[in-house]
């Protein structure tokens, strides 16, 4: 059966679709607040060794393995696909199993192709769309400081730094970005319902040369569109 799950990496209205998992026991990462937190004086290295991470990442290219988790960390569902990314707000979200979908912005507007429905759906890249997580990766210039409190923490297999967001009122408790030999590596996302989205890359170039027109979409007329664009909007 076909599940509707909302894609957290992109923003809370997103759907995307997994498969209901059958198996309840797999290993899941130790969560961030059973590990021990980074002294308060070192917030400001952590943050600027994180925006320096950022800064270098110009473009991105690896595959994905999604998986989503209960509040007691039992398996629920999974999915992986392809992620394309290349700043300032251009990237590719594309979805191949179990069920094909893609989001794809254009550095204006976000689009989500939904194929087995036929529907697409337009949204502005707005203010509160490029405070949600994928936009740190996106964006250009991003004051980590404004919007997050920043722990670092060093693993046997990765860096990792923990972003709590100052304004407690959101979708999610916390972000943790993974980074080996200083490329991204993976993510993970505590919601406010207790549950963790676990999202791991593979096959990763950090850097490709990537150009822009691979992120102009070209709808097809025969599918659904829902365009939320205020420009639209306003025009109507």
């Amino acid at each position: 059966m076909k599940i509707i799950l909302v894609c957290l990496l992109v923003l809370t209205l997103v759907p995307v679709y997994a498969q209901q998992s059958n198996s309840n026991q797999q290993s899941v990462p130790q969560d961030s607040k059973d590990i021990e937190a980074t002294d308060a004086s070192q917030a400001a290295p952590d943050v600027a060794l994180l925006q320096g991470y950022l800064q270098k990442l110009n473009s991105y290219q690896a595959n994905f393995q999604q998986q989503r988790y209960s509040v007691g960390r039992k398996l629920l569902d999974t999915s992986s696909g392809q992620f394309v990314l290349k700043r300032p707000n251009h990237f590719i979200w594309q979805t191949y199993a179990p069920f094909e979908q893609q989001i794809i912005s254009d550095g204006q507007s976000m689009w989500t192709v939904d194929v087995d429905l036929e529907q697409i759906i337009i949204n502005d890249i707005d203010e509160n769309l490029e405070n949600a997580p994928i936009f740190l990766l996106a964006r250009d210039e991003v004051d980590l400081t404004t919007l997050f409190n920043v722990e670092r923490q060093q693993t046997e297999e990765a860096e990792i730094f923990v972003l709590t967001p100052i304004d407690a009122s959101g979708n999610f408790e916390r972000i943790r970005l993974g980074f080996k030999d200083q490329i991204f590596d993976s993510l993970e996302l505590y919601d406010s319902l207790g549950q963790l989205t676990l999202i791991t890359m593979t096959n990763k170039r950090n850097n490709p040369v990537l150009g822009t027109g691979m992120f102009q979409y070209q709808p097809n007329q025969e599918y659904d569109i829902i365009d939320s664009r205020k420009q639209v909007e306003e025009t109507q």
